[in-house]
């Protein structure tokens, strides 16, 4: 969704701010995300980064990114591929990266690619993971925050089914190149996804 693309943006812009200590951790004030949530649905989107560098507080930004994820009607990682990802905390070290490949480059043979926003958004984690030495934020610490609401199955048996998506998405953070290589050189379609103020 657009969404993402402006999120992210917000940072690549300025890549020194991807050295804030705690993102996707550290939370902001209920008010300041109210705020930016109304500019969004809104469509003031040239606004957003005045907004954010007034409050001087990076951490609007990725918990904006959260909460995008958790109101979504359907998880960036669709609900017929949950299972397929689910399988990679089976394999051994060395195979994981290569069954990620597998699952990705099945959702891109479909007409429309449904992990075409998951990659946006795990690409952006393995820049936040860059800079590890100022935010600490490493793919485990990241995964922790927001692989439940990326990946979701449609009826939640038991609470280890937490840990299919948090082992998938360290997996696909620290092998981003390798694992969406083909949907890089091909590029997207832009596509907007289904959250309201997104599309």
């Amino acid at each position: 969704p657009l969404i993402f693309y402006l999120l992210t943006g917000y940072f690549r812009s300025e890549p020194d701010k991807l050295k804030t200590e705690g993102l996707f951790r550290i939370t902001s004030a209920g008010s300041k995300m109210r705020e930016l949530e109304a500019h969004l649905r809104a469509g003031n989107f040239c606004r957003l980064s005045t907004l954010m560098n007034s409050y001087n507080d990076n951490h609007m930004v990725t918990n904006m990114i959260k909460r995008t994820l958790i109101n979504m009607k359907s998880p960036l990682i669709p609900y017929n591929l949950y299972h397929k990802f689910a399988e990679l905390g089976n394999y051994e070290e060395g195979h994981d990266a290569q069954s990620s490949r597998t699952c990705v480059a099945g959702a891109e043979g479909s007409k429309t690619n449904p992990l075409q926003h998951a990659q946006i958004l795990v690409q952006f984690f393995q820049e936040v993971t860059s800079y590890v030495a100022y935010n600490k934020m490493t793919p485990e610490n990241i995964s922790i925050t927001v692989s439940q609401n990326i990946f979701r199955p449609k009826k939640r048996v038991t609470n280890e089914m937490s840990h299919v998506g948090y082992d998938a998405m360290i997996i696909m953070i620290t092998e981003h190149e390798f694992i969406f290589e083909q949907a890089s050189s091909r590029g997207g379609d832009g596509e907007s996804g289904e959250y309201d103020y997104t599309e």
